[in-house]
């Protein structure tokens, strides 16, 4: 059996509604951060949103993908990418990789706890992140509270 190397090293890793690239520094702006969702009503989808991550110590190219879950392990995940190639660096100088994800139309069946992970090749989870999911009241919750007065 091979030997199985260290898992990566998060640095980061973030929710936004938007990545931008700049064109002559290569540097990313990340837009709209954020770790809760709130809505009305569920199921409810995020039509759109960005992730982020910045992962360290790989010698050799690897394969990180990212998966949306609920806190049962023994459920399916919501989300998952396909895996993404990123080169590795070598022994003398572990590679520091940003690795983006767009999602579109990620629903949630209900309001909770979720989280957002980025899994290696070897199907280790190497970073996570809580996102919450929030039941806002609705238009005609205070209309409520009142008449039950």
């Amino acid at each position: 059996m091979p030997e199985m190397l260290p898992p990566l090293v998060p640095i980061s890793l973030l929710i936004c509604d938007g990545i931008h690239t700049d064109p002559y520094t290569g540097r990313r702006t990340l837009l709209g951060l954020f770790d809760e969702f709130t809505a009305a009503e569920y199921p409810a989808t995020i039509p759109v949103c960005y992730v982020f991550a910045e992962l360290t110590e790989s010698i050799e190219p690897t394969t990180p993908r990212l998966r949306v879950t609920t806190n049962d392990p023994d459920m399916e995940p919501l989300w998952e990418s396909q895996p993404c190639d990123v080169d590795g660096g070598t022994e003398l100088a572990l590679a520091r990789m940003s690795v983006e994800w767009g999602v579109e139309n990620l629903a949630f069946p209900e309001a909770g706890e979720y989280l957002v992970e980025v899994v290696d090749g070897n199907n280790r989870v190497v970073a996570e992140r809580r996102l919450f999911l929030i039941q806002s009241p609705g238009p005609h919750a205070e209309e409520s509270e009142r008449d039950e007065e």
